[in-house]
């Protein structure tokens, strides 16, 4: 605090009202602070509110205990981290799993939200010392932690324990204010106490500013001309951010004057204000070999979050999603830390577990390095699907692979496509991916193939056996008309049949009975019908007439007479009956009706 300069107003009005909240015994202990990006908000929370409760401690006479937080991508896990601290020392259990038994504690299921209070409640001597929990860059759990019951169970916790009557837990967050909107979406409660309890942190006065970028020197004995303040100023009024791009500009300045060099000189060699932080990541950049340069574009696009109706903004992600075709964690981790040395910080690199995350430090970078903003547009357009690419190839990857995580047409076309344009893009896991999932389209293809063949040929066979009924369908219906036709041709013969037996005689039953078996003579011809069947019909219609039909001549012939046509012979046999040869079977066989 004795080097916090520029904001002592704000800290003292931020202490008043902390005070305010913690005396109220009815009062949900939770102070917000909100600012825009680059407006101070961190700073201001710990260098000025909370070094303001060790000078001056609330409620008071010991100093209460801070837990500094930032959300992250699993905000628990991280209030877990910060409450370590508080634990007893025990050098046989490790700090990260001391960690996880607080984790464990605010996740439990059967008392949801209440784990930190149930914390805090088994401290010693928290009467005289509550707990103070800071949750810095709160907007962190909108834009890192995707998992929206995570994010309900850290904001349920913060605002359980800082409702509890015992008052041994206040809560305070800092929060860009261009993410009102989403605690107005997605938690209401919140929403509400902010704007009844919360502080703007406005823009530096050209006094406050001034006061912070002179009285830090002035107080370690170095002073800056007045000049070199005066650009400073210049430079740094209105722009967006300033507070950070000043911090970097002083941090050369202090840096050139360590080794006897003019602020003036410094200032002027770095290009001013926005130029200081822009020409030192194009410095870095271009002393890279032309494939670090391009693991570098990389990476630091995917450091940044897309906004969407807001500004573009940081992101933090592990060395595993900045890969690109063919490269290791260990080759980019090698380029990221030309950004991230003790002079430049422009990339913060963090150790987490057995993994490194990496975040650019500053956003301001964004705006004043011409480099990246053409990076970011000209990658505007492919983020989005390689963003969601990567989120479904990591969680089909954590599921264990399963078929029904990989995607189908037309999102596997786009991505398809995508590295057909782009393959330097694309990691290991998102190259398996999508390899993965065009093989599974081809299998599926196949099935869909040899299912249609199957179809197909089922329906062949089908058609095939309807056809054939169908064949025999109307063949038998063709019998039947012939035979009927024959049937009534006969019986037409016979009912016009008139007068005596004599043969060749027009209009006499014998005539008749001769004109059907003609008929029934050319249906075997053709072999239409079975020709005994038709006989036996026109024998029934002529049965006063007939005796038998004898294959052959039953007896000697007495006498015979041919037909005048000489198709028809007509005997008298010694068995006294008369008989007529029909000449329609094969060979030189006849047969032999026999009339009475």
């Amino acid at each position: 605090m004795h080097l916090f300069f520029g904001r002592e107003v704000l800290a003292s009005q931020l202490w008043q009202r902390f005070e305010k909240l913690v005396e109220k015994t009815d009062a949900t202990r939770l102070l917000a602070i909100v600012g825009s990006s680059g407006a101070g908000k961190s700073s201001v929370a710990r260098a000025g509110l909370l070094a303001a409760l060790v000078r001056s401690p609330v409620p008071g006479p010991h100093p209460m205990r801070f837990a500094i937080a930032k959300p992250g991508e699993r905000p628990i896990e991280s209030l877990a981290r910060a409450l370590v601290q508080f634990l007893p020392i025990d050098n046989d259990v490790l700090p990260a799993q001391r960690a996880i038994s607080i984790e464990e504690l605010l996740r439990s299921r059967k008392a949801p939200g209440e784990g930190l209070r149930r914390f805090a409640a088994d401290l010693p001597g928290l009467v005289q010392q509550p707990l103070l929990v800071l949750v810095d860059q709160f907007e962190e759990i909108y834009t890192l932690c995707s998992d929206a019951a995570e994010r309900d169970l850290f904001v349920g916790t913060l605002l359980h324990a800082a409702q509890a009557h015992a008052s041994h837990v206040s809560v305070v967050l800092t929060l860009r204010s261009d993410f009102l909107a989403e605690t107005h979406r997605h938690h209401n409660q919140l929403n509400r106490l902010i704007a009844q309890q919360g502080v703007i942190v406005p823009a530096l006065s050209p006094e406050e500013l001034r006061d912070a970028i002179a009285k830090p020197a002035q107080h370690a004995g170095r002073p800056i001309d007045e000049a070199t303040v005066e650009l400073l100023l210049a430079e740094a009024r209105g722009s967006q951010g300033a507070l950070p791009l000043v911090e970097f500009a002083l941090t050369r300045i202090w840096e050139g004057m360590e080794r006897g060099e003019e602020p003036g000189a410094t200032l002027r060699k770095l290009g001013g204000v926005g130029g200081a932080l822009a020409g030192e990541a194009q410095r870095i950049y271009r002393a890279l070999s032309e494939p670090a340069q391009a693991t570098a574009r990389r990476a630091l696009v995917r450091l940044v979050r897309l906004g969407e109706g807001t500004r573009d903004t940081r992101r933090r992600a592990p060395l595993s999603e900045l890969c690109g075709r063919g490269e290791t964690e260990a080759e980019v981790l090698s380029v990221l830390r030309h950004f991230s040395t003790e002079s430049s910080r422009l990339v913060t690199l963090d150790s987490k577990e057995a993994e490194t995350i990496a975040e650019v430090t500053h956003e301001a970078l964004f705006e004043h390095w011409a480099e990246l903003q053409n990076w970011i547009e000209q990658s505007r357009q492919d983020r989005g699907l390689h963003d969601r690419a990567l989120e479904g190839a990591k969680l089909w990857s954590r599921d264990g692979r399963p078929s029904g995580r990989l995607w189908r047409p037309p999102d596997l076309d786009l991505l398809r496509e995508y590295q057909r344009r782009k393959p330097e893009e694309f990691s290991s896991l998102l190259a398996t991916f999508l390899t993965t999932a065009e093989r599974r389209q081809r299998r599926d293809l196949v099935l869909r193939v040899g299912t249609g063949l199957a179809l197909a040929a089922a329906l062949l066979v089908a058609a095939g056996v309807y056809v054939a009924k169908e064949r025999q369908r109307t063949q038998a219906e063709r019998q039947r008309l012939a035979e009927a036709k024959a049937r009534r041709s006969a019986e037409k013969a016979m009912s016009e049949a008139r007068g005596p037996l004599l043969l060749g005689q027009p209009g006499n039953r014998l005539d008749a009975l001769i004109s059907g078996l003609g008929l029934i003579a050319q249906s075997d011809a053709q072999g239409e019908l079975p020709p005994m069947r038709l006989l036996s019909s026109l024998m029934h219609a002529a049965g006063e007439f007939v005796i038998s039909t004898p294959l052959m001549h039953p007896g000697p012939v007495l006498s015979g007479v041919y037909s005048p046509d000489g198709k028809w012979v007509m005997t008298g046999c010694a068995d006294g009956n008369v008989y007529i040869a029909l000449p329609f079977n094969a060979g030189n066989h006849r047969r032999w009706i026999a009339i009475a």
